[in-house]
């Protein structure tokens, strides 16, 4: 389930036999075959890229990996087009290349392979549908290294249309945009990728539109996830195609969308699938005031990240009558204290890196896709990034909480505004 790949020669009109293509034609020139009653179809070849895959609960293991696909293999699976491939160095067997639609690729055929030296050379691949054979080689990765994530993810506009924008370091030729609908699941149980875009590396946001591929729009209240790709090219004054793409990161943010506009830019986090927290990237400044909205329970506990300044300061939501509980870790001693909904609370000179609110009222059942639900104002002691996690809190666990990083899942959404001055 990755970006959709640059069209695959056509099979149906092959006569019985092999035809090879060597790497630097299956990368650089045009594969043009006419399928019976068909104008022909041209593509680039097949796509070798390292991929690096953040945290995420899409079921993508983190970390780097290898992707050998091709798209548009008509005809496709459904219609008896088999797919193998086996590095030219023989370091494995022969392997079966699954057949994979999506929404945005009915025709693809798609495997990943662990990130091993080995498997970094060239591949052949080998299409067969009965005795019309194709065979092909994919460019290499030796030498490749991985693609940065991106940071500072927001979302804002309006609720079905938004505007996703987000921050790389120098180097990145291309993004890619995509958007998986989590309720939706195609073979093997794996989201279905609903939307696609690609744009240079120096643009920093990208609007969806109302009407995606095929006629599909955005419900309210279906979770969905946003993958923010980013691409090194093999040669940065060629096309952005996956032939041409050598490394790409998977940055991987939940979204739940509302019919309701945002009326300020949400930070979008990472969800980690083990411990169940959501995992900030951004770039904080001290007397600015952040906003998270979390899921549904009775309290959460807040985590700077390793080298982070420390909270300077917590504003609670003004969404019930009962005061709220702060504990929050001082010299080695939990310390609580009640908070009244919709004020703020000052911590000690040199702020905490930690602390829980709990005594959230249950019955509010709060939406973890509505951005003004929870909104629970931060404030810094200094500048610097916020890379913590604030997970959920449930009846089991004990207040104040000593377990920081471990609850069920969380959904969250960040929200930054400028603190107002004291008057």
């Amino acid at each position: 389930m990755r970006k959709p790949f640059v069209a695959l020669a056509a099979l149906a009109a092959l006569s019985a036999g092999t035809m090879t293509f060597g790497a630097a034609t299956a990368q650089a020139a045009a594969i043009c075959v006419a399928p019976a009653g068909l104008p022909a179809d041209c593509g680039d070849g097949l796509s070798l890229r390292l991929n690096d895959n953040s945290t995420n609960d899409l079921g993508f293991t983190p970390g780097l990996e290898i992707i050998l696909g091709a798209d548009s293999v008509t005809p496709n699976g459904d219609a008896g087009t088999t797919v193998t491939a086996q590095p030219t160095n023989l370091s494995i067997g022969p392997q079966v290349i699954p057949f994979l639609p999506l929404t945005t690729v009915p025709n693809q055929f798609e495997q990943v392979f662990p990130d091993e030296a080995n498997l970094t050379v060239p591949w052949t691949v080998n299409f067969t549908n009965g005795a019309t054979t194709l065979t092909l080689t994919t460019p290499s990765l030796v030498g490749v290294t991985p693609a940065p994530f991106a940071t500072n993810v927001t979302v804002s506009g309006s609720g079905l249309n938004p505007t996703f924008s987000w921050t790389y370091p120098a180097g990145i030729d291309g993004v890619d945009v995509l958007l998986y609908d989590k309720a939706a699941l195609v073979d093997g149980g794996t989201p279905d990728l609903v939307w696609s875009e690609s744009v240079s590396g120096t643009t920093g946001s990208l609007t969806l539109p109302t009407t995606l591929q095929g006629g599909y729009t955005l419900t309210p209240g279906t979770p969905y996830a946003v993958v923010l790709k980013a691409e090194v090219l093999r040669d940065p004054n060629g096309p952005l195609d996956n032939p041409n793409i050598a490394a790409q990161s998977d940055s991987y943010f939940d979204l739940t969308p509302t019919t309701s506009p945002y009326t300020e830019p949400v930070y979008l986090p990472m969800v980690n699938p083990t411990t169940g927290a959501y995992m900030y990237d951004m770039t904080v400044a001290a007397g600015t005031e952040y906003f998270i909205d979390p899921e549904i329970a009775v309290g959460y506990a807040y985590q700077s990240g390793a080298g982070n300044p420390n909270f300077a300061s917590v504003q609670l939501p003004d969404i019930q009558a009962n005061s709220f509980d702060l504990a929050y870790l001082e010299s080695g001693a939990w310390l609580t204290t009640l908070v009244a909904p919709g004020s703020t609370f000052d911590f000690p000179d040199g702020g905490v890196s930690s602390f829980d609110v709990t005594g959230i009222d249950p019955s509010l059942t709060l939406d973890p896709g509505d951005t003004t639900a929870f909104l629970t104002g931060l404030t810094f002691t200094a500048n610097g990034s916020f890379t913590g996690t604030q997970t959920p809190l449930t009846e089991d666990v004990p207040e104040p909480s000593s377990i920081l990083l471990f609850g069920s899942a969380l959904a969250g959404l960040l929200v930054i505004r400028r603190r107002r001055a004291a008057v």
